[in-house]
């Protein structure tokens, strides 16, 4: 899995529509801008090579919004060439590892990997969870 840290325009960069996370507090995303744009981005968002020109948000999507509210052309990014079982997979640990989802969105996240051919087993192992918890 090859990355590297990139500056990408924001008008290539997609949202992914089963992003595990599907509650953002416009308040929190208003303080998130405010330090964003006092203090830089310290932590790059990370994307998935979508095609030739395009990017898919893997990571990062508060700090995305926050970026874009803040009218930026390009923002700092991790590029990952990876396939989109791997894509869902390193998704889904960084939204478990950051900040906790809720049981909803946790279900949603383990229904997609499922969806994309993933054990329940497989992804108990990958999120260190115990596989009773994931099925």
């Amino acid at each position: 899995m090859e990355a590297g840290i990139q500056k990408i325009p924001v008008s290539l960069i997609d949202r992914d529509g089963t992003q595990p996370r599907t509650e953002f507090d416009d308040t929190a995303l208003e303080e998130l801008a405010r330090s964003i744009e006092t203090n830089g981005l310290l932590v790059p968002i990370s994307l998935q090579k979508n095609g030739d020109d395009r990017y898919r948000l893997m990571a990062g999507e508060r700090r995305f919004r926050a970026v874009k509210s803040l009218g930026w052309s390009e923002v700092p990014a991790i590029v990952f060439h990876v396939d989109d079982a791997q894509f869902r997979k390193l998704q889904m640990i960084e939204n478990c590892v950051r900040e906790q989802l809720n049981p909803l969105e946790v279900a949603r996240g383990y229904k997609q990997m499922m969806t994309e051919g993933m054990t329940a087993k497989e992804i108990a192992e990958a999120l260190g969870q115990d596989p009773g918890n994931v099925s």
